[in-house]
């Protein structure tokens, strides 16, 4: 179930899945992705009985974009707005990548309603800007460059 929420007047989407009074497990989902990467995850833990919910970064999936730059305490009070939206006073955070980021955000300005956390494919520090023109830190390889269907006019059968 997709449920639409406000904070600081702003919507976001929330996805949830699960009883709605269990306990709850908050998804931050990686760059570039959004709420529905965490789908299998989502099931899985509603299927345990558990109420889990991922939410849309602003700019992703179905949250508008902020008009400004996303900071990771700004996505960790959306993480909090989505909690009270839920009548939850504590969950287990989860966050990959960049979700990760928010998830030590989430941390440092809300220990008190974080029951557990997972860390996955995330470091403790933001990438350097140079860093960030990548995932590898490297130029960007050729095929990366190369058009979405490439394949479709390569003139190999694969």
């Amino acid at each position: 179930m997709h449920l639409a929420l406000l904070h600081e007047g702003r919507p976001a989407l929330l996805r949830v899945e699960g009883p709605p009074k269990a306990p709850v497990a908050l998804f931050f989902h990686p760059f570039p992705l959004h709420a529905d990467a965490w789908e299998e995850m989502l099931m899985a833990c509603a299927a345990s009985g558990l109420c889990a919910a991922a939410i849309d970064a602003p700019g992703f999936g179905g949250t508008p974009p902020l008009g400004q730059p996303l900071s990771m305490g700004r996505l960790a009070d959306l993480g909090a707005a989505a909690l009270d939206a839920l009548g939850a006073r504590r969950a287990a955070i989860v966050g990959c990548s960049m979700g990760g980021y928010a998830a030590m955000a989430f941390a440092r300005k809300l220990p008190e309603r974080m029951a557990a956390a997972a860390l996955i494919a995330t470091k403790a520090t933001a990438d350097t800007r140079k860093r960030s023109r990548t995932a590898s830190g490297r130029p960007p390889s050729p095929w990366r460059r190369a058009p979405r269907r490439w394949w479709l006019n390569s003139p190999r059968s694969w």
